[in-house]
């Protein structure tokens, strides 16, 4: 009956959607997931429902172990979220959402979130693991370049760090670090 008033009143005037502000409080966990997996899943839910918004690492803990009001900071649940399992929420966001997390800046309260889209984890992770093959590449040659092969008197290890030399010349290659460069930052950052 209430459908059907609304189907009339809206041929006259048009349909205007009402949006209520989503909080983290809208999210409902499955209690027949473990305590990394709802977690996992809230961070997921966060993702579609509050793109980019971080999760302060009390909701995070909340949401794990269905906690009726939210943990403080300090609390030991909060610790072991924070401490021990974030690895593994981490692993199962990207098994099973193919999300990757992002961490609060520092100066804001400690959280994460999950990355929303491509050009976010292209914007965030991707980055960040180039930079840091990058880094790697220039520690290896510096590292290498202290090595004295001549001195060397493991024949296995030896072999190892010489065969390299080819690998190595190859990344230090100008073309391929400034491939890897970071690009400018933007404004908007």
């Amino acid at each position: 009956m209430k459908s059907d008033n609304l189907r009339s009143s809206t041929r006259s005037t048009p349909r205007v959607r009402r949006t209520e502000q989503v909080t983290f409080e809208d999210f409902r966990p499955d209690p027949e997931l473990n305590e990394i997996h709802r977690s996992a899943q809230f961070l997921d839910w966060a993702a579609q429902h509050m793109p980019k918004r971080f999760v302060p690492y009390t909701w995070l803990t909340k949401c794990a172990y269905i906690k009726p009001r939210l943990p403080r900071i300090d609390s030991d649940e909060v610790r072991i979220i924070r401490s021990k399992r974030i690895s593994q929420i981490k692993r199962v966001l990207w098994e099973t959402y193919h999300r990757r997390s992002v961490s609060t800046p520092k100066g804001s309260e400690p959280g994460v979130r999950a990355t929303v889209d491509s050009d976010d984890l292209a914007g965030t992770d991707f980055l960040r693991r180039r930079q840091r093959l990058a880094n790697g590449i220039t520690g290896l040659q510096e590292t290498r370049a202290k090595i004295d092969t001549g001195a060397m008197k493991d024949a296995a290890l030896k072999a190892v760090v010489q065969n390299t030399d080819p690998v190595i010349k190859q990344l230090m290659q100008p073309d391929m670090m400034r491939r890897l460069a970071l690009p400018p930052k933007r404004d908007d950052d």
